[in-house]
C-alpha cells in the first residue's frame, strides 16, 4: 500500500502528506502520491532534505521553505511510546460489575448493543472477551433494554365493537379528568389515509380499542357518539404526536377541546437532543419491549400487508399496548417537567401550540403552479449553459452529477490539486466542503457549485411542489415539527419550505410562487434582537438592559458609548489604507 520498507516510514510520509483529520499539516502541493514516492527513494525524511538538490524546482522549493513545517508534522505524526507508566498488572483482572449502574449509564449513552453483550459476558465465568467486536446482525436485532413486553406482562386490553358497548365506555370516560387515545389509520399521510380505529386508556395496564365498522352509516353513529367526550374542555387528552391525531379526527369531524398533553413534546423539553419515538422511550422509562408495526404487517415491500387486512384481535393488543404506554409515560414525564420546572413552558408554550401548527398545516400555502412551470423552463436552460461551460472548461462532455467521473476530471485530467481525500470506495472525494476549499484552484469549481445549486432548486422546488398540491384543498400543506430540532426551532418536512434561499434572484423567483389565499396576505415577522436580548440577560449587563427597557437600538446605543457621543445619526466603516 505504501510501498516502503520499514512501517516506521509511514510517519515520514504523513509529514509531508499531511492529514487533515488530526491537523498534520504537511507540505503544500505534495499529495499522497508524491510523498509515497519521494520516501521510497530516499527511505527517510532527513535524507531527503540533505538530498534536496536533486528535486525538481517546484518540489525542491516546497521541501526547503517548510523546513519546520516538516518537523512539526513528523512530531505530530509520531504516536509517542515512552511515556514512564507505572501499571499493576492485577489490577486489569476481570471483576464483577455493578448491573444497576452499568445499565444506566448505558441507557443514557445510548449503547444498547453494547448494554447486552456486556450483560451476557458477566453472566459467565471470567474469560478473555471484547465488547467492541462486531455485533452480528442477530445481536444487533435483540431488544436491548426491555426485558418486559405485551408476552410476559399482565394486562386488560377490551374490543369495543358495538355501539352500546362504546356508551358503556363513554360514560367511563364523562367521569375522568383525563384520558389517553391513539388513532389507528390505513398509514401516515393525514389528509390521505383513513381512520380504522381509536385506542383509549386511562389507567395502567389497561386499554380499550374501538373499532370503527366497514358500513358508513354505523361508522357515523359511533363517532357522534364519541364527539360529546372529545369536545368536553374539562377533560385533558394525551397522546404521543397528538397532532397526527387531532388531524384525523379532525377530518370526521370530532373536535378536541381541553388540555392537551403529548409525551413526545414532554420528553423533547426533557431531553431535547434524544429520540423522542414510543419505542425508545418504552424501552428507556419503562424497561418495556413494544410491538413493532412490522410484526403485523411485515417489513416493506411487495409483501407488506395493510392494517386493515390483519386480524382485529392483532390490531386490538397492538393498538391499546399504544395507548397504555403512553399514559404510563404520561405519569413519568408529568413529574419530571414538574421537578425540572419546565411544566409552565409545556402547559403555556408548547402544548397549546400543538393546536396552532395542526390548524397552519390544515391551512397549507396556495402556490402557483403556472409561475413554476414557466421558471422551471428558465432554469433548466440555465442549467444547459452552465453544464456547457462546464464540458468546455473540462475539454471534454461527462456526466457531471456522477462523482466518479467529476473526480476524474478533477484531479486526474485537470489536476487542480495533490492533496486529494478519497472516499471509503477509493473514489475522489467531490462533496460541497471538500470543492469549496477547492474553489481558488481553477474556475470550474465554482461552476460546479452553481450547477449543483440550480440543479437542487429544479428538483427540489420548481419541478417537485406543483405536484405536491393536494387536489381537494388546491395547496400545498407541510409538516411543522416541535420536536425535531434540539435548538428549540420548528422544522418544515413533507416538502420543507424552510430552505427556499432568499438571498440569490433565483431563490426568491421560487417564494414568489407563494401566494396568499383570498382576502388574505402574507405576513413575514421576525423578533428584533432576539440573541442581544437574550445576552442582555444572561449577561446581566446594566448597559444593554437599560438600553432594551427604553427601546433604544441596541447597536446605534453601543456606538455611542464606544465613541462617547450623546447621539449617533451615522455608522462609518474605516477602511486601514
Amino acid at each position: 500500500m505504501f510501498g516502503i520498507d520499514d512501517p516506521l516510514q509511514v510517519i515520514d510520509i504523513l509529514a509531508l502528506w499531511g492529514d487533515s483529520t488530526d491537523n498534520i499539516p504537511g507540505v503544500p502541493g505534495i499529495g499522497e502520491k508524491t510523498s509515497k514516492d519521494l520516501i521510497a527513494k530516499y527511505k527517510s525524511i532527513d535524507n531527503l532534505i540533505s538530498k534536496s538538490n536533486e528535486l525538481k524546482d517546484k518540489l525542491k522549493e516546497n521541501i526547503t521553505s517548510h523546513l519546520a513545517q516538516i518537523q512539526l508534522s513528523k512530531k505530530l505524526a509520531k504516536i509517542i511510546t515512552d511515556i514512564p507508566i507505572e501499571l499493576e498488572l492485577d489490577s486489569l483482572k476481570t471483576k464483577p460489575c455493578n448491573d444497576a449502574e452499568l445499565k444506566d449509564i448505558f441507557q443514557e449513552l445510548e449503547f444498547k448493543t453494547l448494554y447486552s453483550r456486556a450483560l451476557e459476558l458477566n453472566s459467565k465465568k471470567p474469560q478473555q472477551g471484547n465488547l467492541f467486536d462486531k455485533a452480528t446482525e442477530a445481536e444487533q436485532s435483540k431488544p436491548v433494554y426491555a426485558s418486559n413486553s405485551a408476552l410476559t406482562v399482565e394486562h386488560k386490553y377490551h374490543l369495543i365493537s358495538t355501539l352500546s358497548q362504546l356508551h358503556d365506555l363513554i360514560e367511563i370516560l364523562a367521569k375522568k379528568d383525563a384520558f389517553c387515545f391513539d388513532t389507528e389509520t390505513t398509514g401516515l399521510d393525514v389528509r390521505s389515509d383513513d381512520m380504522i380505529g381509536i385506542a383509549i386508556a386511562f389507567k395502567s395496564g389497561e386499554a380499550y380499542y374501538i373499532k370503527l365498522p366497514e358500513d358508513d352509516q354505523e361508522i357515523s353513529e359511533m363517532l357522534e357518539a364519541l364527539k360529546p367526550v372529545f369536545r368536553n374542555p374539562s377533560i385533558k387528552k394525551i397522546g404521543q404526536n397528538i397532532k397526527f391525531d387531532l388531524q384525523i379526527l379532525r377530518k370526521h369531524h370530532i373536535a378536541v377541546e381541553g388540555e392537551l398533553f403529548d409525551t413526545m413534546i414532554a420528553h423533547y423539553l426533557i431531553q431535547p437532543e434524544l429520540r423522542h419515538n414510543m419505542d425508545y422511550l418504552a424501552e428507556i422509562y419503562l424497561d418495556y419491549q413494544t410491538i413493532k408495526i412490522e410484526d403485523l404487517i411485515g417489513k416493506k415491500g411487495k409483501d407488506q400487508k395493510k392494517l386493515q387486512e390483519i386480524d382485529v384481535m392483532r390490531i386490538k393488543e397492538y393498538a391499546c399496548e399504544d395507548a397504555d404506554i403512553t399514559w404510563q409515560l404520561y405519569q413519568i414525564f408529568f413529574a419530571k417537567l414538574r421537578e425540572m420546572n419546565l411544566i409552565r413552558l409545556a402547559e403555556n408554550v408548547e402544548m397549546p401550540l400543538i393546536r396552532v401548527l395542526a390548524d397552519m398545516e390544515d391551512a397549507g400555502f396556495t402556490i402557483c403552479a403556472e409561475s413554476l412551470n414557466k421558471y422551471s423552463e428558465v432554469l433548466r436552460n440555465e442549467i444547459n449553459t452552465t453544464e456547457k461551460n462546464i464540458h468546455h472548461m473540462a475539454g471534454q462532455e461527462f456526466n457531471i452529477s456522477s462523482p466518479k467521473q467529476l473526480g476524474k476530471i478533477l484531479f486526474e485530467k485537470l489536476r487542480i490539486s495533490d492533496n486529494v481525500r478519497k472516499t471509503k470506495t477509493n473514489q475522489y472525494s467531490t462533496s460541497e466542503e471538500v470543492l469549496n476549499k477547492l474553489i481558488d484552484k481553477h474556475p470550474i469549481v465554482n461552476k460546479i457549485l452553481e450547477y449543483r445549486a440550480q440543479l437542487k432548486l429544479l428538483n427540489t422546488y420548481v419541478d417537485a411542489l406543483p405536484v405536491l398540491i393536494d387536489k381537494r384543498s388546491n395547496k400545498i400543506h407541510t409538516s411543522f415539527d416541535q420536536a425535531w430540532v434540539a435548538t428549540g426551532r420548528l422544522s418544515s418536512r413533507n416538502p420543507n419550505l424552510q430552505n427556499i434561499p432568499i438571498k440569490d434572484q433565483r431563490g426568491r423567483e421560487i417564494r414568489k410562487a407563494f401566494i396568499p389565499s383570498d382576502q388574505y396576505v402574507l405576513l413575514s415577522a421576525d423578533y428584533s434582537q432576539i440573541e442581544l436580548r437574550l445576552m442582555a440577560h444572561l449577561s446581566e449587563d446594566d448597559s444593554m438592559i437599560e438600553a432594551f427597557i427604553r427601546n433604544e437600538d441596541i447597536h446605534t446605543a453601543t456606538a455611542s458609548k464606544i465613541f462617547k457621543v450623546e447621539s449617533v445619526t451615522t455608522l462609518l466603516t474605516i477602511i486601514k489604507v
